[in-house]
């Protein structure tokens, strides 16, 4: 049984025991809306999704070239601060 099934199942116990959903997803630390996701029309478990999609480019991307120039910069920085308290 997957987390998102158990979660589910301890949701619906607590709404039939007489919670409201907003004060039972309150108390698991999870959203409504969330809970809601993770259920289909028909009621059954929707699973995960996430690991299939496909991660694009994102427009605003550093380059290797950018991130590799970050990282020199970070590591010259904290090179010269030891130098600086000697």
């Amino acid at each position: 049984m997957s987390e998102r099934t158990r979660l589910l199942e301890y949701f619906d116990e607590a709404v039939n025991s007489g919670a409201a959903h907003q004060n039972a997803s309150q108390i698991m630390g999870l959203s409504h809306r969330t809970l809601k996701r993770w259920r289909s029309a028909d009621g059954v478990t929707q699973e995960d999704r996430r690991p299939d999609s496909k991660l694009g480019i994102q427009p605003h991307q550093l380059t290797i070239e950018e991130e590799n120039g970050i990282i020199m910069t970070c590591i010259y920085l904290t090179i010269a601060a030891c130098h600086l308290h000697k």
